[in-house]
């Protein structure tokens, strides 16, 4: 009798321990941590309405890329602004955050992260989303570059899809989705995106055939082969900077 009290006993303050170490754990795994979910990219494209190219060809084969970032002067940390000008430094002003493959069967890409991907860099910078078939300009790649910039007006201070701006990660933020897609953007550095018309201004680079646009998709541009004497002059700086990537 005594023996089967003191078994009985014993499974008992195991158990509380048991319960006690989870929620423990628990508590541990959650505290302090005040992560967003982002989505960024598209999960796929009705029918045949596929990302294209500057000639209006569908990007069909694989190995076309979209990088997530923003972007900052790797020597001061002090935002950069990319614009058809200055496209020769891109890549080195690029922190990349996330990056995915389109697959052009389905012309999805992209996928969710935690806003934590943006630790280290400043609350607020620019979020854009990079789509290229090459990051060399000696071969005169086909580049999109794309971000949003109109707030919610509807909601001062709240983040939001239409900000494109890094999250601060905050308790304020924990219960924040943020939606990077084309659908949500409306400038394009590069290329062209929804909403965007197809007039040589309305885009930088080259676009010989403007498409027809989906909600979702976006056609990318042409862009030229620096001259000998910028590709001299980078020779020079490109040994001074550090090109990161996260």
């Amino acid at each position: 009798m005594g023996d089967s009290y003191l078994n009985n006993l014993y499974k008992n303050i195991m158990k509380t321990i048991s319960l006690a170490l989870s929620i423990i754990a628990l508590l541990g795994g959650t505290g302090g941590s005040f992560a967003a979910t982002i989505t960024w990219g598209v999960n796929g494209q009705p029918g045949t309405d596929f990302d294209v190219f500057s000639d209006g060809t569908p990007i069909s084969a694989p190995g076309f890329t979209y990088e997530l970032g923003v972007f900052e002067d790797p020597i001061s940390g002090a935002p950069f602004s990319p614009t058809a000008q200055n496209i020769v430094v891109w890549e080195e002003n690029w922190v990349s955050v996330a990056s995915s493959m389109l697959n052009p069967t389905l012309g999805a890409y992209g996928g969710s992260v935690e806003s934590d991907v943006f630790v280290g860099i400043p609350q607020g910078s620019r979020v854009y989303i990079w789509g290229y078939n090459s990051q060399d300009l000696t071969p005169a790649p086909e580049w999109v570059l794309f971000t949003g910039t109109t707030p919610d007006a509807s909601n001062p201070g709240v983040p939001a899809s239409t900000d494109w701006l890094s999250p601060d990660g905050s308790q304020s933020q924990a219960s924040v989705s943020l939606d990077f897609a084309p659908q949500t953007a409306d400038t394009a550095i590069v290329g062209r995106i929804p909403g965007t018309g197809s007039a040589p201004g309305d885009y930088g680079g080259d676009i010989s055939d403007p498409a027809v646009l989906g909600v979702n998709t976006i056609q990318t541009a042409s862009v030229p082969e620096p001259t000998p004497g910028i590709l001299l002059m980078l020779t020079g700086l490109f040994g001074m900077l550090i090109r990161r990537r996260r």
